[in-house]
C-alpha cells in the first residue's frame, strides 16, 4: 500500500458506472410466508438493568414537588445534607 501526502494529489478520476440491480418478482414462497415481524434481542446485562428498573417503586410526585420547591426557595441545601452526601460518596468509593 502506498500513501501519498497532500502534495501528491492526482487529477480527477473517472467514476465507474454503478451496478444495476435487477428486480425480480416475488415468488409464491415469499408471498405465502406471512407478514414480516421485527425481533429484538436484549443482552443479559441490559435485561438485568431493565428488570431492576421495573422493580423500582413508583415516583412519589408529592415528595419531588416538595424538594423542587425547597430548591427554588434556597432552603434545600444544608450543611448536614452536604456532609451526608460526601460521606455516602466516600463510602461508595472505598
Amino acid at each position: 500500500m502506498q500513501i501519498n501526502g497532500p502534495s501528491n494529489i492526482n487529477g480527477p478520476h473517472q467514476i465507474g458506472r454503478t451496478s444495476q440491480v435487477r428486480q425480480t418478482r416475488p415468488t409464491e414462497q415469499t408471498q405465502s410466508a406471512g407478514p414480516i415481524q421485527d425481533e429484538v434481542e436484549i443482552s443479559s446485562p441490559a435485561a438485568s438493568y431493565i428488570q431492576q428498573a421495573r422493580e423500582l417503586p413508583d415516583v412519589r410526585t408529592e415528595r419531588v414537588e416538595a424538594i423542587r420547591q425547597q430548591i427554588l426557595d434556597g432552603t434545600y441545601m444544608t450543611q448536614e445534607k452536604l456532609e451526608g452526601a460526601i460521606d455516602g460518596l466516600l463510602d461508595e468509593l472505598a
